[in-house]
């Protein structure tokens, strides 16, 4: 058998990462910083809403509806449904 590592070009989700830690820390709350105030459905779109308090299963149903797009705001929708259904109480996307 042949015990030769071999190492292999990856990339770590800094979001999916933290919620992971968060959970396995046990942390009742966690936070997202990011470069926005808040989170929004139909970003920059004449129909852009604001989503002040959301449930969990709420937050999942605009996210499988495709709101938030993967190279921006989907990262951080996922780590809060991650942290969630992990164990979490709240999670909080801000500046």
């Amino acid at each position: 058998m042949n015990h030769k590592l071999q190492g292999v070009e990856a990339v770590i989700d800094k979001d999916l990462t933290s919620a992971l830690l968060a959970s396995k820390l046990g942390a009742e709350l966690f936070v997202v910083a990011t470069d926005t105030d808040s989170v929004h459905l139909d970003y920059k779109k004449s129909t852009q809403r604001l989503l002040e308090r959301v449930s969990t299963a709420e937050l999942a149903l605009y996210a499988r509806a495709g709101h938030f797009p993967p190279g921006n705001m989907g990262p951080k929708i996922e780590s809060v449904l991650k942290f969630m259904r992990g164990g979490g109480a709240e999670a909080i996307i801000t500046s």
